[in-house]
């Protein structure tokens, strides 16, 4: 698009002249009309505009061209309301919009791919310092190579936990990761069958001059601690 350079033209616009004085109107500059005639075919015909074909008998096709790049539009935003960096939860896998989200696997993209992402995770307190550090807190954001690369959240097999207020200090740091593990307890024992030793006798389950190595309870449970739970596809909003 541009302006129109039509003899008479002032500053680029159209004007009407002055007869009176012997100024002329505007010259209409062909150019200037066939550029205006591509931009109006454009949005009529695109498949991103209204993707019709050109109909001389229809003089409703730009209106229309314009109100369908509309809906598309806000059909679009209703399926993504979400701001970039935020998670959603699957329980069916490739159910999203791959234009929008990706998978937090801890896969290794470019920077200039997600330019808005990036510019919000290097400003984080969640973007790992170093490779190693990353290869640590795995379900932090990671640097990449530093310069043209950064890597994603590997969320697989772990619990979220929200990190407020007074409950923080048993939280992990923002994105760090935390292995599992039993909150400090024990086990009561049952009771024992104590020795006859008489009048003196302590009361302990048995009385020795020594002690055998240590042992334990018997094993039970599986091969993890965790609460009931489902299997689920964490996505980030990309775009």
């Amino acid at each position: 698009m541009r302006r129109t350079t039509g003899t008479g033209h002032v500053g680029n616009m159209f004007s009407a002249g002055n007869p009176g004085l012997g100024i002329l109107p505007t010259a209409l500059d062909p150019d200037w009309l066939n550029s205006v005639q591509e931009e109006i075919v454009t949005v009529i015909t695109d498949e991103d505009g209204g993707d019709e074909a050109l109909n001389p008998a229809d003089s409703g096709q730009l209106l229309a061209a314009i109100v369908a790049m509309m809906d598309r539009r806000d059909a679009a935003n209703a399926a993504h309301i979400t701001q970039i960096g935020e998670t959603k939860e699957f329980l069916v896998e490739d159910g999203w919009d791959t234009e929008f989200y990706a998978e937090a696997i801890g896969q290794t993209v470019n920077r200039a791919d997600y330019p808005a992402l990036w510019a919000l995770v290097a400003a984080s307190s969640n973007l790992a310092t170093s490779g190693g550090d990353k290869t640590t807190h795995r379900t932090k954001w990671g640097p990449g190579n530093g310069t043209t690369t950064f890597e994603f959240p590997d969320m697989r097999a772990v619990f979220r936990r929200v990190r407020k207020g007074a409950l923080s200090s048993v939280a992990p740091a923002d994105g760090a990761f935390k292995a599992n593990q039993n909150a400090e307890h024990d086990h009561n024992v049952g009771a024992f069958a104590g020795i006859n030793a008489g009048s003196g006798y302590s009361g302990e389950p048995f009385e020795a001059s020594g002690l055998n190595s240590n042992g334990k309870t018997s094993e039970e449970g599986g091969d993890e601690a965790c609460p009931d739970h489902t299997t689920v596809y964490y996505v980030i909003r990309v775009k």
